[in-house]
């Protein structure tokens, strides 16, 4: 349905970094057996940043990471909300798709009012709603 714009990383770029933490990854004798921690406290730092930022990338071959999802949503909903906009069907209706991005560091500082700012998105046309129908709503 939706073109294809942006690729964050390449099936091979993807497999580099699989094949990065494989290279590392119970590969010395020492390490043989040992588990992820372990690894970052006895790798030379070098070795050890590598490790844990592959890991942080791809979290896993066959689920992929946190970071990779949250960029592709990112690169989603901008295609989505350049499709949408050049829609001759959202336009002939009057509508248009608005994405909201709420920073996790709000989020967890201030959870009341980030999640109040998030109703609000979501909320915000309700009122004029129940006024076209003549709804009324007592506090």
């Amino acid at each position: 349905m939706f073109p294809i714009l942006h690729q964050i990383v390449s099936r091979e770029e993807f497999d580099r970094i699989a094949d990065t933490c494989h290279s590392i990854f119970q590969k010395n004798e020492v390490l043989k057996k040992s588990s992820f921690h372990q690894h970052l406290l006895q790798l030379e730092w070098a070795e050890g940043l590598r490790l844990a930022t592959a890991q942080l990338i791809i979290q896993g071959y066959e689920n992929g990471g946190d970071i990779l999802r949250m960029a592709n949503n990112i690169v989603k909903l901008k295609e989505t909300e350049a499709t949408v906009k050049s829609s001759t069907r959202y336009k002939e209706i009057n509508k248009i798709l608005q994405v909201y991005t709420m920073s996790l560091d709000d989020f967890i500082e201030q959870p009341g009012t980030t999640f109040k700012k998030l109703l609000d998105h979501i909320f915000d046309h309700i009122p004029e709603q129940l006024e076209q129908h003549k709804i009324e709503v007592s506090a």
